[in-house]
């Protein structure tokens, strides 16, 4: 194999000249191999999917990670990726200018043990893949990373070529449609209702104007279920959308992320309110009817407001000028519609992606408003241990660049059952039943998501 040639010149010629400062070694080259225009979903490890920004990787085991959890656990992932940086070799003998990711996960409440269906997952993990492939923008690069601890450089190189053919395998994959798949609920949909009332009246009683109640919906599965024919038709009625997947000890996590908490690219920032939702309309007079309805309802414009109020005064702290578009459009997805608001702005000198993410976390469209109050109030209900349902992922560069989405529109499945994430809004003018059939209607979407056959 070529690529396996490539990399034992470039390991021969580290270590004839080796850098006495360096922990972690990695090593870029172009894949022409096989084209990676589809989605790879590995036992072990992650994939990440962007069609707007014409991107899409996959990661194969570890080279390097940092375990995280606690209130300063965003503060802690700076201070390991710090380290990393300034430990970390990268040879890119092509001059391909492209960096490899790390990819960053957490979960919604930094004090989550991670129990029931989390148990094995991280509470904040910081990881750099040891393969990963990237195409972006039609251009295929690989790169293989390793710590460099004393491992000779020919056991380093076997583990390289065991992670090629475990990717090749990947890209080799047939393609199946799965059998029809039946989901059935294992408790009543409606077992929210006496939460989301108490909320309600909570609200009306003045200190909290927002709260964001979570559920989690398991299914029992009639049959494993695949979810590569799921990703690929989902991909296909959405080429602009957002897909996430990480498998660990036999559990596998998958987002379709609608909403985006940041992206930092040097200097500048992008983020966006998302918030104020109604389904989508069976006929075309009935979608306009609903689109006026999100455009001028005052409670889902109040609903809004409020989240992009919070972004734009957290953000005000970091930038020396921020610009929010106004007023909201309307974001479309398969069987519901939110309102959006695009906010972008200049970071000052310093300014971190660490930092920016701390200061975003927990926002109202996830966890309500004040912050303080809200979160207390969930954490009183039990409510705030979502694992990493709202949440957030998404990847790093080593210049400190990268892309974070909020992650909503999930579901955790396993051998023979599959949980379901959806929520939901809270403010003044809500109605209990109104707010349980908001949630129905994001897990249905799920459920079609995830029983889809056809791709």
């Amino acid at each position: 194999m070529i690529i396996i040639e490539q990399l034992a010149l470039e390991l021969d010629l580290f270590f004839d000249d080796p850098h006495s400062e360096t922990t972690t070694l990695s090593i870029t080259l172009p894949f022409h191999q096989r084209p990676f225009s589809t989605p790879l979903l590995p036992d072990e490890g992650v994939y990440w999917y962007n069609g707007r920004a014409a991107f899409r990787a996959v990661g194969l085991g570890v080279a390097w990670s940092a375990t995280l959890s606690g209130e300063a656990r965003f503060q802690q992932a700076r201070h390991h990726f710090e380290q990393l940086q300034s430990h970390w070799s990268h040879i890119d003998p092509e001059a391909s200018g492209h960096s490899p990711r790390l990819f960053f996960q957490y979960a919604f409440s930094e004090q989550d043990p991670m129990s029931n269906e989390w148990q094995g997952f991280s509470n904040t993990l910081l990881r750099l893949p040891r393969l990963q492939l990237i195409n972006t923008k039609g251009d295929q690069l690989i790169t293989l990373s390793h710590p460099i601890d004393g491992t000779p450089p020919n056991e380093i190189l076997a583990q390289w070529e065991d992670d090629l053919a475990t990717l090749q395998k990947l890209l080799n994959g047939e393609h199946q449609n799965s059998a029809p798949q039946t989901l059935t609920p294992l408790h009543s949909r409606e077992q929210h209702l006496p939460a989301l009332q108490q909320a309600i009246d909570t609200i009306r009683q003045g200190g909290i104007e927002k709260v964001v109640w979570g559920t989690a919906q398991p299914f029992q599965l009639s049959q494993p279920l695949p979810l590569l024919p799921a990703l690929r038709g989902l991909e296909q009625r959405n080429r602009r959308g957002v897909q996430l997947f990480f498998s660990e000890r036999g559990k596998k996590w998958f987002a379709a992320p609608p909403e985006q908490l940041l992206r930092k690219e040097e200097q500048q920032i992008e983020t966006e309110a998302l918030a104020g939702t109604l389904p989508r309309g069976n006929s075309s007079e009935q979608e306009q009817q609903l689109e006026e309805h999100l455009l001028n309802d005052p409670k889902l414009q109040h609903e809004h407001q409020l989240v992009s109020d919070f972004i734009q005064q957290q953000l005000q702290h970091h930038c020396t000028t921020l610009e929010a578009s106004a007023p909201p459009t309307i974001h479309k997805l398969e069987n519901i519609q939110h309102l959006l608001t695009p906010i972008r702005g200049q970071l000052s000198p310093g300014s971190n992606l660490f930092e920016l993410i701390e200061a975003l976390h927990q926002s109202p469209a996830i966890c309500g408003t004040p912050k303080p109050t809200s979160l207390k109030w969930l954490q009183q209900h039990h409510n705030s241990h979502r694992g990493y349902y709202c949440g957030g992922a998404g990847w790093i560069t080593p210049q400190g660049d990268g892309e974070i989405y909020v992650l909503l529109r999930c579901a955790m499945v396993e051998e023979d059952c599959a949980t379901l994430y959806a929520g939901a809004g809270i403010v003044n003018g809500s109605s209990a039943e109104e707010e349980q059939r908001e949630i129905a209607l994001k897990i249905q979407g799920m459920v079609n998501t995830l029983t889809d056959t056809t791709a």
